[in-house]
């Protein structure tokens, strides 16, 4: 932990850093998952051990040489620590914690819409707002910085979970007087609380550690259903339900590169008297925590995250637009070049919004985030421009999206003039098949369309954003109001 912010590390939390096999067997714990009516094994079944391996990867890399100063940094102590859990109090934190988020999205080319170190974020967050914290739960608010202290030494994959069910039973704001299928604390002694009730899109929670739960739907929330906790993901009486997956029972990963192992399964989450400990909770009764405004603070930091794996996208967008012009031969025609050219600006500007959002951030209960009005700007011209930037890496491959093979059609008794007929520009029939597979599974597979979807409601629908703009803004549009009125002489004309 800093201590340059005025946090330090619980001496009762030795660090470790694991390795890809410990978080692997740590998955082995007993969790309740059931993916098409069965209970699963997450590390074995096809729908969730892909996104379990390509973690581990992530795990191992924080012991390579290489990669070591990115994954992770040495505090005051000399003590290697995970960069995720890093508490940015300097431009330096935000630069180290920007460029460990840049690594996992190319490493995944911005597929999975959670990071490790996404959630990790939301922690950080709540802990920008301890002050209010303390002001409205002040019994639980000392187990912020603690928790972080666990989970940072624990190396622990974190995410959370804040969605309700779209049933009308199980929203806050639907659910009228009977709130039986709320979440909620059903329980509760001087030892902990006790929930029921269920929590949605708990992205990566079958694959994760721990689990942030929080609410954030006031002024409808009634006060045993405002929690701010986090649980383990083997917590007895939690299950998780998995949504149906994108990716295939068998290994395809040449004909859809990209779907192969890469889907971070989205899962309800069923809480059936889940015990949780004084210790792992941060907030109880309080529902004006729960307000989008404060949300608005807590969730700074992992939307600029989000914003980062969506730059990283752009930019591998545009490169690949640059390999089928180059494949195909038809980068020297000026309207193909114009279309390339329009990734490359879309991935240019969302490039600018994650330097300005870090360079313009400010400081909030002694914690750095990215400034808010550039995140919520940015992201929502990206999500506007999101479906008209895949349509043209689809029209820059002409028929060659269309008429995409199974590899193993090489093989076959036609491959030797398969390739003869496909083969252009210094690339093989096979390598160039291979690149519209790969453009194939980014813009138009299942894995495609889950990934434009998860873009758009992931912190937020554009719409929602810009109206999150409008309030962020307005203190620095009304000092820029004031500065005209005065240029101007409208100052007088005002009653």
């Amino acid at each position: 932990m800093s201590q340059e912010a005025g946090f330090s590390a619980s001496a009762d939390h030795e660090v470790h850093l694991r390795t890809g096999e410990e978080y692997r067997e740590s998955m082995r714990d007993g969790r309740t998952v059931y993916y098409g009516g069965k209970k699963i094994d997450v590390t074995e079944h096809y729908a969730t051990a892909g996104v379990i391996d390509l973690h581990a990867r992530i795990f191992d890399a924080q012991h390579d040489d290489a990669t070591r100063d990115i994954l992770t940094y040495e505090d005051a102590d000399g003590v290697r620590r995970p960069t995720g859990w890093l508490i940015p109090t300097t431009a330096e934190h935000l630069r180290m914690k920007r460029e460990y988020n840049e690594y996992f999205a190319f490493q995944t080319l911005g597929i999975p819409g959670r990071s490790p170190d996404t959630c990790h974020w939301t922690m950080l967050g709540i802990l920008s707002v301890r002050d209010e914290f303390e002001r409205l739960s002040p019994a639980f608010a000392p187990n912020i910085a603690k928790n972080i202290a666990r989970l940072s030494a624990k190396n622990s994959h974190l995410t959370c979970s804040i969605g309700e069910p779209q049933g009308t039973r199980s929203r806050a704001s639907k659910a009228g007087e009977d709130r039986d299928d709320m979440f909620r604390i059903v329980r509760e002694n001087d030892d902990g609380i006790w929930l029921s009730g269920a929590r949605t899109a708990g992205s990566s929670g079958p694959q994760c550690d721990e689990i942030a739960v929080g609410t954030i739907y006031y002024p409808f929330v009634q006060e045993a259903e405002s929690v701010w906790v986090t649980i383990q993901a083997n917590a007895p009486g939690l299950s998780f339900v998995c949504r149906e997956t994108t990716v295939s029972a068998d290994d395809d990963s040449k004909n859809l590169p990209l779907s192969s192992g890469r889907d971070e399964i989205d899962a309800m989450m069923i809480f059936d008297e889940v015990f949780v400990p004084r210790d792992r909770i941060l907030a109880t009764r309080a529902p004006e925590l729960h307000s989008s405004a404060l949300y608005g603070t807590v969730a700074r930091g992992e939307h600029w995250s989000v914003m980062t794996r969506l730059c990283v996208k752009a930019e591998m967008l545009a490169a690949l637009a640059q390999l089928i012009v180059d494949s195909l031969d038809t980068s020297g025609i000026p309207v193909v070049r114009d279309q390339v050219a329009k990734v490359i600006e879309y991935s240019k500007i969302l490039r600018a919004g994650v330097i300005a959002a870090e360079s313009q951030a400010s400081m909030r209960g002694g914690i750095l985030l990215p400034d808010a009005g550039m995140v919520s700007a940015v992201r929502a011209y990206a999500l506007d421009r999101y479906a008209e930037i895949m349509h043209i890496v689809q029209e820059l491959c002409g028929q060659g999206l269309v008429m995409r093979f199974p590899d193993e059609s090489f093989d076959g008794e036609l491959g030797e003039k398969l390739e003869r007929y496909l083969a252009a520009n210094n690339r093989t029939g096979r390598s160039k098949n291979l690149l519209m597979n790969i453009v194939w599974d980014l813009t138009t597979s299942g894995q495609a369309g889950r990934s434009a979807l998860f873009e758009n409601v992931n912190g937020l629908p554009s719409f929602v954003l810009r109206q999150k703009l409008y309030g962020e803004t307005m203190a620095e549009r009304a000092l820029l109001i004031e500065r005209m009125s005065g240029m101007l002489g409208l100052a007088e004309a005002t009653h």
